[in-house]
């Protein structure tokens, strides 16, 4: 790992290397799916929203997950928080587990109205505690939006971290995202196959990752195994996602850290607001765009030194 101000750090994550993925097809078990109770304490319905969560007091983190991905992307990170933290995450309509299956119902409003009531929620099972919200990708554009209306409603967001995504890089990555959208295959005859092509293909790093996250993502239609969200269908919402998610975030009157996976994830604005000391930033090396699930402890490792800078602890 290193830190945008040049500092070196060895990994000590378990990231797989592509050569070693295919031992893995003579292990079928080491690809078999995980439990969501190995890693989160509890599970509780919101009305149609599902909300894990892991710890039991400290400071309050809320994850917002990516679009297609679900509350289990960041399940290593909530096992490894829950000794000193009290985490939560859940699932937005459509993803994962949550009962809503309306996908017109994905637009930027509707996302932010989702994690608003998921905040106040929380907020109100948990007066005392502050607040901090990470959101990676989409997650962390509905994150800015919605911490802002929270900081509105006259409520305090103690700090905002996001997780390997701005909006100029966003809209700069939409033609790529299509066409590496277009590359999945639809369907999988098994789950473990799902898990083994996240891995052959690079889009994960770590293998315990792929066997707690990827199996939430998938849906069993007539003997098959396929995404539960058809990510080329939410297209036309991606610009209403990302647009104003810069000035958004750094309307929050908190702390900021952007962890990124390389130095040219920033755009010009975000360059901006670090050199003039506005945001934190933090790069996380050799890991794709699901920084938190390829580092997971290296991830913790960032968030703990953010807590700490600022006394959050």
């Amino acid at each position: 790992m290193s830190s945008s101000d040049g500092e070196e750090e060895e990994s000590k994550d378990t990231i797989i290397p592509l050569e070693n993925v295919y031992s893995l097809v003579q292990d079928s078990q080491s690809l078999e799916p995980l439990l969501w109770q190995q890693f989160y304490d509890r599970l509780e319905w919101f009305g149609e929203i599902p909300i894990v969560s892991s710890g039991a007091s400290g400071l309050v983190i809320v994850a917002l997950h990516g679009a297609g991905g679900s509350s289990m992307t960041f399940a290593i990170i909530a096992k490894l928080l829950r000794e000193n933290y009290h985490f939560f995450s859940f699932d937005f309509g459509c993803h994962g587990i949550n009962r809503k299956t309306d996908e017109e119902k994905l637009d930027v409003d509707s996302l932010v109205n989702e994690a608003l009531s998921v905040l106040n929620y929380i907020r109100q099972q948990n007066p005392d505690s502050k607040i901090i919200i990470i959101g990676h990708s989409m997650g962390g554009a509905i994150a800015s939006k919605a911490a802002l209306l929270y900081q509105a409603q006259g409520y305090k967001v103690s700090g905002i971290i996001l997780i390997d995504m701005v909006e100029g890089r966003a809209f700069e990555a939409f033609s790529n995202n299509e066409a590496r959208i277009n590359r999945m295959p639809k369907s999988f005859d098994l789950i473990k196959d799902a898990v083994l092509w996240s891995l052959e293909s690079q889009v994960l790093k770590n293998v315990e990752s792929a066997r707690i996250s990827i199996p939430s993502q998938l849906i069993e239609i007539n003997g098959k195994w396929e995404w539960k969200v058809d990510l080329l269908k939410t297209r036309k919402f991606w610009e209403g996602w990302f647009s104003g998610m810069n000035g958004a975030c750094l309307a929050v009157d908190a702390p900021k850290l952007l962890i990124m996976s390389n130095s040219d994830r920033l755009d010009d604005q975000m360059t901006y607001a670090w050199h003039q000391g506005k945001i934190k930033h933090r790069i996380i090396n050799y890991v794709g765009h699901w920084i938190h699930e390829d580092s997971p402890i290296k991830f913790v490792e960032e968030l703990d030194r953010f807590f700490s800078m600022f006394k959050f602890k």
